[in-house]
């Protein structure tokens, strides 16, 4: 009884999530700039985004301005994985399901660019065979 009464009490405090909570479940794509950011928040992306478990973390100056994921993110634990020089105004790190960075560039990352290197990645290929498209 002890251990409900624990878990009642801990999940009033959600804890944020960090990029290796989503491990196995997202890719994840982490951009830091101004703009050149907006093709992402399309609402024609939604199924792409979905059915590529892609989540998009746009930061400024260190803080989250857009996301399409919708639970608390420590955003020093998102931006660590960047590795970041801090003279690079705008770069955009994709990261796996595996946790591993697949790649990264300067810029804005457009969506059909950011698709096409998911599309070529081992585990996407395996889940469009196998019908999870």
């Amino acid at each position: 009884m002890n251990w409900l009464i624990v878990f009642a009490f801990m999940s009033l405090f959600q804890k944020d999530c960090l990029p290796e909570d989503l491990l196995w479940k997202h890719r994840i794509l982490i951009y830091t700039g101004e703009g050149g950011f907006a093709a992402w928040l399309s609402e024609d992306l939604a199924k792409d985004l979905t059915t590529r478990k892609l989540l998009y973390f746009q930061f400024r100056e260190s803080k989250l301005i857009n996301s399409n994921f919708k639970e608390p993110i420590q955003s020093e634990a998102f931006l660590r994985k960047l590795k970041l020089d801090p003279t690079v105004k705008e770069k955009w790190v994709l990261i796996g399901l595996d946790g591993g960075i697949k790649n990264s560039g300067f810029g804005s990352p457009s969506p059909a660019a950011i698709f096409r290197i998911i599309d070529a990645m081992p585990m996407r290929q395996s889940e469009i065979r196998s019908g999870d498209k």
